[in-house]
């Protein structure tokens, strides 16, 4: 008997992971890092957690999952823009309106063409894109946690490329997909020596919104998906044990051997991550289902995150012992009106595709930080 690889709680996994982004750029942007008590137990519980290692290696899985499943590549193409832009364009227009509201805009230094180039970037592949007009709102970017989608478009362009080239449709490929993966260790290992946080290049930004520094992220998910079966076998039912062997081994190498455990997480360790991520998908895989009803918020949680922090900064709420909770608040609350009105509509024009805990598998990577500076959008923040 097969394996239940339909039946998962992959988006539970999503929603927490989306969760811990907005935690951890609240925290942050708020100016709520120094806190103790709860929020000084949440900043230090969800360090070794991070968002876009989890969100790029279930993308991996369910992507290339629903590309297998999908009859052509038309309908691959229009199930993807389905899912990533009607919430992407209806959040862009409201995060602008909230812009104009608030009084920042209109101003002089942004005339139509420049808001209208803008505009066009967030809402088409260019969403790292931040004109100088907009450093003086917020955090300096409306939305700079949007610069995944960029890097999720490739993934979604390069994905039938990878199967015509290795043949995957016609046979296994486990050999050639894995040594791909282990080749593309290489740019993700360059990106990270190069210290694009204190070494923010143009070019090594541009490097780093193209999907080449996070391609054998995403390609471990396509792997494990392939060979489902075998990990299955392996990890289902031990999310428990999966989970003390990636902790246990993260605070010996980041505390002993300086690796890296966020957006740079050491290859090492984003093994043991993913070998936690696919155990928690398949350990009481139903769980997903009776909490969430298929209730697939997660999207919305990530991409309004970042324009409600903004909001909050402006009114004046930084440093706010309620900050936090009412980010949350305000996110939930965006997120299940976008599921409901925009979202689960959309999806439900989808033809094809995959049913019971994978209906929603075309949802977009999301990752954990941004620079959302005043100087720039383009470099992963690490923090």
């Amino acid at each position: 008997m097969k394996a239940p690889i339909r039946t998962n709680n992959f988006d539970l996994i999503r929603l927490l992971a989306a969760a811990q982004v907005v935690a951890h750029h609240g925290i942050d942007y708020l100016g709520l890092d120094r806190v103790h008590g709860f929020v000084g137990l949440l900043a230090q519980a969800i360090r070794f957690f991070p968002g876009v290692p989890i969100f790029f290696f279930v993308s991996g899985f369910l992507i290339s999952k629903s590309y297998e499943s999908s009859p052509n590549v038309f309908e691959y193409a229009r199930n993807r823009v389905l899912r990533i832009y009607p919430a992407l364009i209806v959040c862009t227009l409201l995060s602008a309106g909230a812009v104009f509201a608030l009084g920042y805009l209109p101003r002089p230094d942004a005339p139509l063409p420049k808001l209208a180039a803008w505009l066009v970037a967030q809402m088409s592949i260019v969403q790292f894109y931040n004109p100088d007009f907009m450093r003086g709102f917020g955090v300096g970017v409306l939305n700079g946690s949007l610069w995944t989608i960029t890097v999720e478009l490739q993934f979604y362009v390069v994905t039938p490329v990878l199967y015509a080239a290795l043949g995957l449709k016609h046979r296994r490929g486990t050999l050639p997909l894995l040594m791909l993966t282990l080749a593309l260790l290489i740019p993700n290992l360059a990106y990270w020596h190069a210290d694009p946080e204190n070494h923010p290049a143009t070019l090594l930004k541009l490097f780093g919104v193209s999907f080449l520094p996070w391609y054998y992220m995403f390609l471990v998910g396509v792997l494990a998906q392939r060979n489902f079966h075998r990990l299955h076998a392996w990890l289902a039912g031990r999310a428990l044990l999966a989970g003390a062997a990636y902790v246990a081994a993260t605070l010996f190498a980041v505390r002993v051997l300086s690796w890296g455990a966020s957006n740079d997480i050491h290859p090492v360790l984003y093994m043991l991550l993913v070998a936690f991520v696919f155990s928690i998908a398949y350990t009481w895989p139903t769980l997903a289902e009776k909490l969430l009803h298929r209730q697939d918020i997660s999207y919305g949680v990530y991409i309004y995150h970042m324009p409600c922090i903004n909001v909050l900064l402006v009114l004046g709420m930084k440093g706010h012992p309620s900050a936090l909770a009412l980010t949350y608040a305000l996110v939930l609350l965006v997120a299940s009106l976008s599921w409901a009105l925009v979202e689960r509509p959309c999806l439900s024009m989808k033809r094809g595709g995959l049913r019971h805990g994978m209906q929603t598998d075309e949802q977009p990577s999301l990752p954990l930080a941004t620079s959302v500076t005043t100087t720039a959008a383009l470099t992963p923040h690490n923090k």
